[in-house]
This record gives C-alpha cells, sequence and structure tokens, in this order.
C-alpha cells in the first residue's frame, strides 16, 4: 500500500470523508460503490466496487469467444479500467485506465461504431489499439463497462454480425451483473 500522509478521524455518526484530491486521482464519482476490507493486521481497506470485476472470468471466456469467431481483438472494461481482454497481449492492456473517449460513451450510454479507420480512437491508455466498436454494459439503468472490437491489424472493421456479438456480449454482461447484484 502506499501511504497519502492524509489523516481523518471519524465524526460523531462513524463517517470520514476522502479528500476530494484523493477522490479525483482514483476517479471515484459521487455515489461511486466502495467496498471495504478488513486484514489479519487490523488494516481497513476501502477500494472501488466493480460489478464487471466480480464478471473478470465470465468476461475473460467471452471475450475469448468473439475473438476465436472473429479473429478480433476483444476489450471488455469496467467503468475506470480494462478487466478481460482476447487477441491483444493482456500484461500490455489489463488494468489501464480507459481514455476519456471511453469514459464518455459509457456516461452517455451510448454505442459507437466506426465507420472507417480514422473514426476509431484509442480506448484504453497505455495501448496503440483502435475500438471500431463499442457497446457499454448496461446494469440497473447505469453504464459499468464496455465491451469493444478492436481494429484487426490489417486495418480490418468488423463486418455487422461480429458488431453483433459486441452487443450480445454487453447485454449478457449487463444481465450477469444484475443477477450478482
Amino acid at each position: 500500500m502506499k501511504a497519502t500522509g492524509i489523516v481523518k478521524k471519524f465524526d460523531s455518526v462513524g463517517r470520514i470523508v476522502i479528500p476530494k484530491e484523493l477522490r479525483r486521482t482514483l476517479r471515484i464519482h459521487d455515489c461511486a460503490p466502495l467496498e471495504i476490507y478488513t486484514d489479519t493486521d487490523g488494516s481497513v481497506v476501502i477500494q472501488k466496487y466493480s460489478p464487471v470485476g466480480e464478471l473478470v472470468s465470465i468476461s475473460m471466456q467471452y471475450a475469448e469467444a468473439i475473438n476465436t469467431c472473429t479473429g478480433l481483438a476483444v476489450l471488455i472494461t469496467d467503468r475506470d479500467a480494462a478487466t478481460a481482454c482476447a487477441g491483444i497481449a493482456e500484461n500490455a492492456v489489463l488494468y489501464q485506465c480507459v481514455s476519456r473517449a471511453l469514459a464518455e460513451i459509457m456516461e452517455k450510454q451510448t454505442n459507437f461504431i466506426a465507420g472507417t479507420y480514422r473514426e476509431a480512437w484509442q480506448p484504453v491508455e497505455q495501448v496503440n489499439a483502435k475500438a471500431a466498436v463499442v457497446y457499454p454494459i448496461i446494469c440497473s439503468g447505469e453504464a459499468i463497462g464496455s465491451v469493444s472490437l478492436l481494429i484487426g491489424d490489417n486495418g480490418e472493421m468488423p463486418a455487422p454480425g461480429e458488431t453483433k456479438l459486441a452487443q450480445m456480449a454487453a447485454l449478457f454482461l449487463g444481465i450477469q451483473a444484475e443477477d450478482d447484484g
């Protein structure tokens, strides 16, 4: 763990405020769900909750199945970072922060389908890959993540049937998150 040097006290009803600078740095939005853990040494750990993170094994299997069927790289994210992928180096992609463009797509709960290579954009930071198709994962009326198909190495854009697979994956993962919630 990394010390921040910030010391806070609980108020009379047991609340503690996470400083604005820390919330901004960690991308913790208003009303964002947080998980609280205790460690054997008495530490209390507060961490962002990710419903998509709870579905990592299903997400990985879905990404691998779509990649096998289409040959296209697949990326699945929660609201903040990549959580599953196939057809692209995992160590380069997983846990990378989502780009501003992808965050906006999720926030607006809109789909994105690029018509040409030039319209595509980078879905996660620090990764040289472009998203051709993005569908947000919706759970209980809120975007909790996304499913993206990336442009192929040869500049190949997804066909309409392949786009439909990404849409179905996003719908399926949203339903799974509701069932788990």
